[in-house]
């Protein structure tokens, strides 16, 4: 782990970036590997209470379990409800991705039923 700048440690964004890309590699690439470590490292080591809350979440978040390995639409969710506690929040963002989220939760829900219904028939005959 010495390769890497120990400033790097402080930007708590640049160092979520790290962690998830460091995901995103194939096996054996040894650079990653270092990468990931670095990054969990000072992740894990940084000190919650001292950034602001929509970072700190970010971060247990991230720790808990790479960004792209989370199913999508649950992942939005979560992403959503973040971004509603931010400082910097786009009202007019926010007001589009919700009835989105909705309308798209509403197809699976009636594809599963349909699934579901197939299912029993399929079973009864």
């Amino acid at each position: 782990m010495g390769t890497f700048k120990e400033s790097l440690e402080k930007d708590v964004q640049g160092l979520l970036g790290l962690h998830e890309a460091s995901f995103r590699g194939l096996e054996c690439k040894n650079i990653l590997d270092e990468v990931r470590d670095f990054a969990s490292k000072h992740l894990k080591n940084l000190k919650l209470d001292e950034i602001p809350t929509s970072l700190a979440r970010q971060v247990l978040h991230a720790l808990e379990m790479p960004i792209h390995w989370r199913p999508n639409r649950l992942e939005a969710r979560w992403f959503m409800d973040m971004y509603e506690k931010q400082l910097d929040t786009n009202p007019s963002l926010l007001e589009l991705a919700k009835p989105d989220f909705n309308i798209v939760q509403s197809i699976h829900r009636k594809e599963v039923s349909r699934m579901a219904r197939y299912t029993q028939a399929l079973h009864k005959t």
